[in-house]
């Protein structure tokens, strides 16, 4: 019998000694989950976070300012990272025409990018507009500027708000606004949607499916996002 054990047996009861109580369980917990970079990121859609289709811009950017934004809150800054705008380059009133310009640019991208998975109708376009506020409107929608989101119908020649469109295609239209995002995401995503198809008939469900599977890594930016004055 040997008086001392071996040093390789010495180390190796030194680096176990070293983990916490002693455990590989909580050695591997510690070495690898509890550092972010080894976790997926998690992401939730539901109800609560399809787009408004007109939002005060004053009252969003104190709401983000304040940590107070709502999940509808979330993807319409998600829409307009599509466009490739801020919320302080609408503070200017003076760059009402030039933004007016580029964001009818821009919802020209984002229509490809929404009508390529969207194959329920293909006479619908989306358009981006700002506005001041309409005299006696409520807060927060009495303080401009006011981002309207409108679809137009080719068809009827007409454009309506967002949100009296089908409750489908608003739901649709908000999910990939909400995870375009997703493109710059160097860790792997885990979705969490709730009850995706519920406002989907059978063609829509087919359209989500094939954008989660196929497209999702594929959606871009605006190619012509808002640019500052020089």
């Amino acid at each position: 019998m040997l008086d001392e054990p071996h040093s390789t047996v010495t180390r190796l009861r030194e680096k176990i000694n070293s983990w916490r109580d002693g455990r590989l369980n909580l050695k591997l917990i510690d070495t690898y989950l509890a550092h972010d970079e080894w976790l997926p990121q998690f992401l939730y859609f539901d109800d609560y976070s399809v787009l408004q289709g007109i939002v005060s811009i004053p009252a969003l950017k104190r709401r983000r300012d304040n940590g107070q934004l709502t999940e509808a809150d979330r993807t319409m800054l998600a829409l307009l990272a599509m466009v490739g705008a801020t919320l302080e380059e609408f503070e200017d009133q003076s760059n009402f025409e030039r933004l007016k310009r580029e964001l009818e640019a821009a919802a020209n991208s984002i229509t490809d990018g929404v009508f390529e998975y969207w194959t329920q109708n293909k006479q619908l376009s989306v358009t981006l507009d700002i506005s001041g506020p309409e005299a006696g409107a409520e807060a927060p929608l009495g303080e401009g500027p006011i981002l309207h989101v409108r679809i137009h119908n080719q068809r009827h020649r007409a454009t309506v708000p967002f949100d009296e469109r089908s409750r489908g295609f608003v739901w649709f239209f908000s999910f990939l606004a909400y995870f375009s995002e997703l493109e710059d995401e160097e860790r792997d995503v885990i979705l969490l949607l709730d009850e995706p198809g519920l406002n989907l008939h059978a063609t829509a469900q087919r359209d989500l499916l094939r954008f989660t599977t196929s497209g999702l890594r594929h959606v871009t930016r605006s190619s012509t996002p808002l640019t500052h004055p020089s």
